[in-house]
């Protein structure tokens, strides 16, 4: 995957499917809403931010280096610095709903995205990327059964 309009083909396979397990890790509806509440953070701001000392040295240096090869690889059992846990009762397609409604939201914005907790600052199309990586990340968990 490498923009929102592949992330968006992938979560209609995830609609599609008959079964989807998870290796490790949060449930399916949980990455939903994690990743959805990335990218909706990136335009209205995340509730905590690590240093800015950290954010313009280390993150920047590791967004730097998810850009330049493609991929992310991070905590994926870590949760976004002050955000809200994944409703219990969030169905699959309330968590689909809550990813195509973010991407939405992100696309439609006029402003200038917020810095990101720990990457620091990034443009709307480096910030694209990042959250295509970031779901993909997580969705290597994912066992999904046509």
């Amino acid at each position: 995957m490498t923009d929102f309009d592949d992330l968006t083909e992938y979560l209609q396979r995830l609609e599609d499917a008959s079964s989807i397990r998870v290796r490790d890790g949060w449930s399916v509806e949980a990455v939903l809403h994690h990743c959805a509440q990335s990218i909706d953070f990136s335009v209205h701001g995340f509730p905590r931010y690590k240093p800015t000392f950290l954010r313009r040295t280390v993150g920047s240096l590791v967004a730097r280096k998810f850009l330049r090869s493609g991929a992310m690889s991070h905590n994926r059992k870590e949760a976004i610095p002050g955000a809200p846990q994944a409703p219990g009762d969030q169905t699959l397609s309330d968590s689909l709903d809550a990813m195509r409604t973010a991407i939405a939201t992100f696309r439609d914005s006029t402003v200038v995205p917020r810095e990101h907790f720990i990457l620091g600052r990034l443009s709307r199309e480096q910030f694209e990327r990042i959250h295509v990586m970031h779901a993909a990340n997580h969705f290597e968990w994912f066992e999904i059964n046509p």
